[in-house]
């Protein structure tokens, strides 16, 4: 098959294994459970099925296209990342810098350690709302009912 004396090339073991070699070193083998390729493996399309699992670093140089979940124990995104859906935050979002939001909807307390601005629409509250510092007006203030405070 085109090696040179003493060099393995195919060997085709007897109710067991098939192993290929690259100038005498085992590169690909088969084995009860499927496959196992030492070194670099170069692919065109990569279809699994099943689980695959990393022990190192995956680099993709494309897009990465997800149906279904994802659990990721850390995410670090190093550009412009684009959500079509809902983001859950179950724990904690910092923002460091700004946040263009078209809506946000909070359930809960919220503390804000900054000045909170609300243009064009106003803000609506459904419930109680707690200032502990100045509320500073321009414009209009309607107000139905306020209590506890210094007018």
């Amino acid at each position: 098959l085109g090696v040179a004396n003493g060099e393995d090339g195919i060997k085709v073991i007897g109710d067991g294994a098939v192993e290929l070699y690259y100038d005498s070193s085992k590169k690909f083998e088969t084995t009860s459970t499927g496959i196992n390729v030492t070194g670099h493996t170069e692919t065109d399309t990569l279809n699994v099925s099943g689980v695959a699992t990393f022990a190192s670093a995956v680099d993709l140089n494309a897009g990465l296209d997800i149906d279904g979940q994802l659990d990721v124990d850390e995410l670090v995104v190093a550009g412009v990342s684009t959500f079509s859906s809902l983001v859950d935050v179950n724990n904690r979002l910092d923002v460091v810098g700004g946040a263009n939001l078209d809506q946000l909807n909070v359930v809960g307390v919220s503390t804000f350690n900054d000045d909170v601005r609300i243009t064009a629409g106003g803000l609506d509250v459904v419930g109680v709302a707690t200032f502990s510092t100045n509320v500073n007006v321009t414009g209009t203030l309607d107000a139905g009912l306020i209590d506890g405070g210094t007018y």
